[in-house]
This record gives structure tokens, sequence and C-alpha cells, in this order.
């Protein structure tokens, strides 16, 4: 019996192991901390002070045929215990932060252009979480073709910024054991944001759980004009839409069946003449995750105009629209 045991507990604890993988940006949660690894050059992303005061650094890090690895310091044996290896995924304000336990940072990629190092700062980014469903998650601050977190063993920095599909862009998150420190992270936000103090009052709101049309007491379609953003803009109930709680505006094709003679029709709303106000702040929440690039080019981006309001007289509502990158767009069954 004893042998019986000795066999089965390897087992469980490698089974027990595997279960704290997470495979979808849904399972994150701002009460567990959480380890960033990428499996190709077996990198964990880490704050390593006695390195660098503000880039993220790597431990356990490998090369390829293509990438040697620069730096002795990229080797560092991985700390599970270790708070610099601890990962918050925190939405605060309907954005999400990633930050780092041990640094009190939060994690930047991508801000300027051109390849640079991912960062940890006191300032906080939003930093947009997209995966494939399978436990493979991209990570970008500002969005560029290139923008997105990347292991570099052969960088002056290890981790860098890359285009999404890199094997160096591919990273895995699994839950860690160190405590979470939701209050220290929230009040950091806060008070670097400037808004511990403000005390807002909700004067509109709506939440788009209704089916077809948005609700013409707050919102009309933005109509067709010269710009680039709104050259295509269309009346057509296929690019505006309510459905599953949600508002669909979306950029396709023009349909065979149309009468319009744009080569694409595009969706907006506003409420300009319909609802306005001075002063405070407006916030929305998008897409709750990066495209991929083809999506992307396909569906187009959107563009939401947010300003804070204060005393600004000329931007007194609120417009949402859809703005092509391309012509020779397809159908897509996804719309």
């Amino acid at each position: 019996m004893r042998i019986l045991l000795l066999l089965l507990t390897p087992f469980i604890a490698l089974a027990a192991a595997a279960q704290t993988k997470v495979y979808s940006a849904d399972q994150l949660t701002a009460n567990k901390t959480y380890t960033i690894y990428n499996p190709h050059f077996t990198t964990y992303a880490i704050f390593s002070p006695n390195d660098h005061a503000t880039y993220v650094w790597a431990a356990e890090m490998t090369g390829d045929d293509g990438h040697t690895v620069k730096n002795d310091s990229y080797l560092q044996t991985f700390d599970p215990t270790s708070p610099y290896g601890a990962w918050m995924v925190v939405e605060y304000d309907q954005h999400i932060y990633l930050y780092n336990v041990g640094a009190q940072k939060f994690l930047v990629v991508g801000v300027t252009g051109g390849t640079q190092a991912t960062t940890l700062q006191d300032q906080p980014q939003p930093v947009s979480i997209s995966d494939d469903g399978n436990g493979n998650f991209n990570f970008i601050t500002t969005e560029g073709l290139r923008n997105y977190m990347c292991a570099a063993p052969q960088m002056d920095y290890p981790i860098s910024v890359w285009s999404s599909d890199d094997a160096g862009a591919q990273w895995e998150i699994t839950e860690s054991t160190v405590p979470a420190d939701y209050e220290t992270c929230i009040a950091l936000l806060k008070a670097r944001m400037g808004m511990e103090n403000e005390d807002y009052e909700l004067v509109f709101s709506d939440e788009f759980n209704g089916e077809g049309e948005p609700n013409a007491d707050y919102w009309v379609r933005t109509p067709r004009a010269s710009s680039t953003w709104n050259r295509w803009c269309s009346n057509d109930s296929r690019v505006v839409y309510e459905q599953g709680g949600t508002l669909h505006c979306l950029a396709i094709p023009t349909p065979d069946d149309s009468d319009d003679t744009a080569p694409m029709l595009t969706g907006g709303i506003k409420s300009q003449g319909m609802f306005t106000f001075q002063h405070g702040r407006a916030v929305a929440r998008q897409l709750p995750r990066l495209l991929d690039d083809a999506r992307r080019q396909q569906r187009g981006v959107a563009q939401c105009r947010r300003d804070r309001y204060m005393g600004n007289h000329r931007h007194q509502h609120a417009e949402l629209a859809y703005r092509p990158h391309q012509l020779d767009l397809q159908p897509t069954p996804r719309y």
C-alpha cells in the first residue's frame, strides 16, 4: 500500500499543476496572480531590480538558431514564490491593466512605435489581452502591427515588441501561488490617474441590451460626409444594430442587393442633438480583446473620441463609428 501511494502522489501533483494554466482571457480574475511564460524561448517575464529599474526582464531564457541569448542575466532561475514574477490582471474604469506585484508598477508595451523594450511604469497604461482560446496570449498597449510584447533573447532588453504571430509574442498564463494585492493595486491606479478624490454622478448610460436599431431617444445614425472616417456611413440595418447586449457598428463590402454606390458601408451612431453634457467623464467599453490583423482589416477599427469634457464646449456628445482600412474586403461569416 505504501508503494502504491508513493506512485500515485507525483501523478496527483502533476495533474493539479496542469489545471492552473489559463486558456482564455475570460478566466482571468483580479483575485489571483499569474506567471507569464513564453514557451518558444522558455522565458518567464519578471521584474529584476538588480538588472534594470524599468525594463521587464527574463528568467530561464533560451535562444534558437537565429536568436542567441545576449546577456547571462536572462538565464537566471525563475522563483515561483517571488512577487517579482507575479502579475495581476485588473480591470479599472473600463480598462485592463497588468500589474507586477513585486515592482508595484504597470506593464507598458510598445507606446512609441519601433523596436523597444517592454517596460514597467508608475503611470498605468491600459493593456489589451487577446487569446486564441487554446492558452496562447498576446499583450499590447498601443495598436500597431509590431507593438506586441515579445521575448527577444538577442536584444539588450530581453522583452521587446514585435508582431503578434511571432513565436516570441505567444505567451502562456499560469496561476501563481503568490498572494494578490488588490487593494494596493487599485490604490495606485486611483492615485496615479488622479482619480482618488473624484466623485461622479451618473447622468446617462446605455447598455445596448435591446435588439435591432439603437434607442432612438439617445442615438441617431452618423451621416455620410466627406471625411475618410464617415465617407461611407450608411443607414443600412446591417451595419448598426444591437444584439446580445452589445452595440455592433460594422464596416462591410456593399452588399449586392444594395442601391448604394459606395464600395463599402460603415456604421456609426452619435448622441448629438439627443443628449449633451458639460464637465465630467465619458466611459465606453469597446471590444473585449483586440481583433487579429486580418479581422481588424475586414471589420474596421472603432474610433471613439474620448474627451474629459472639462469645460470643452466643442465636443459635448459621443460618437462611435468604424473606419475601413482597405477597399478590397470580402464578407466574413463573423459579422
